[in-house]
Order: structure tokens, then C-alpha cells, then sequence
């Protein structure tokens, strides 16, 4: 890849309480702008929705979603690279634990412009952001609801309500900024 790429990157996490989730949201920001060139970027509202998965006794989750522009154009690997070391630096614990449960910080690598991949390390657009409405909402914040992402032809307006109806919470609560 050589010209510039939108990235769409779902924050979330759940330990410290929504002020301190929010601050790592801000830290993370900083460091894509730092490590990743990232420009022009957009932010969904905050949203604060229910644990989804096979753990469900723990702290709900604060959630928001960012595009922006990368003018360097990595590839898909080493944004995922990068994510993987931001999630490290600002305290993300990836030993054995369930895949579902409590975290400092998670950045979902959900689509980069409308590229496909599926390969052990990396699947996009992320295999599971169909099903999600604390990803699907603020997409729809960022996007519209006829937004379809890469490769699907049903809009995530349309995902979104099949997600609520299957007993997910989410509420926006804010706007991020830095």
C-alpha cells in the first residue's frame, strides 16, 4: 500500500472507571497521531454498554470508535503491530484470562479502507464488529446507517437493530476529545 488509507479502530475497556477508560481513549489517540501519522481523524460519542460474551459479572464497558487517515499507508499487519504495542504501553494484560473479560484498554482493528484480509494474525474487516452494537452504534455515529463495511452488503444500520434486539445495552454518554 502506498497512498493514504482510513483506519477504523473501536476503543473500549472497562477497568478504572469511565474517567480513567476515557483518559486511556485520549492517551491511545495521541499515539496513533505519534506512530501511525494518523490525520484527519473522526471520534464517535462515548458510549457505555453491557458486557458482551461468556463473562458477564463485571464493569460495563466504555466504548467509542475513530477513523482517520494514515498518509504513510502502512500495511494491515503493522497497524495491528502498532495497536497491539499502544494497548501494551497504556496497560492491556493479554496473558490467559477470558477472551471476554475485563481490560484496561482494547483497540479492535475493525476496517482499513476496503480491504479484506484473512490470515491467522489478522481477519478484516474484524470478524466479530457485525455482531456488536458497542461497535456497530458508533460506526453508525461516524459513518450513517447505510454504512456497509468492507465486503458485506447489509448496512450496519440494520446490524445494529438485529443486535439490540438480542438483549445488548449500550448508551452514548459523551463526546471525546483531547
Amino acid at each position: 500500500m502506498t497512498s493514504s488509507s482510513v483506519a477504523t479502530i473501536a476503543f473500549g475497556g472497562n477497568q478504572g472507571g469511565y474517567d480513567v477508560v476515557a483518559g486511556r481513549f485520549r492517551q491511545a489517540l495521541v499515539v496513533l497521531v505519534d506512530t501511525l501519522a494518523a490525520r484527519s481523524w473522526r471520534c464517535s460519542r462515548i458510549f457505555v454498554s453491557s458486557p458482551v460474551g461468556l463473562v458477564t459479572d463485571q464493569p460495563d464497558f466504555v466504548n467509542a470508535v475513530v477513523s482517520f487517515t494514515m498518509p504513510l499507508a502502512p500495511s494491515p499487519q503493522t497497524t495491528l503491530d502498532s495497536l497491539l504495542v499502544i494497548e501494551k504501553e497504556l496497560g492491556r494484560d493479554r496473558s490467559p484470562q477470558p477472551r471476554d473479560g475485563p481490560r484496561a484498554i482494547d483497540l479492535d482493528f475493525i476496517a482499513l479502507d476496503e480491504v479484506i484480509v484473512s490470515s491467522k494474525q489478522l481477519i478484516l474487516p474484524h470478524p466479530r464488529a457485525y455482531r456488536r452494537a458497542f461497535v456497530l452504534l458508533p460506526l453508525v455515529d461516524l459513518y450513517g446507517e447505510h454504512y456497509c463495511l468492507p465486503g458485506d452488503t447489509q448496512p450496519i444500520g440494520q446490524r445494529l437493530a438485529t443486535a439490540l434486539t438480542n438483549g445488548q445495552r449500550i448508551e452514548p454518554v459523551a463526546a471525546l476529545t483531547l
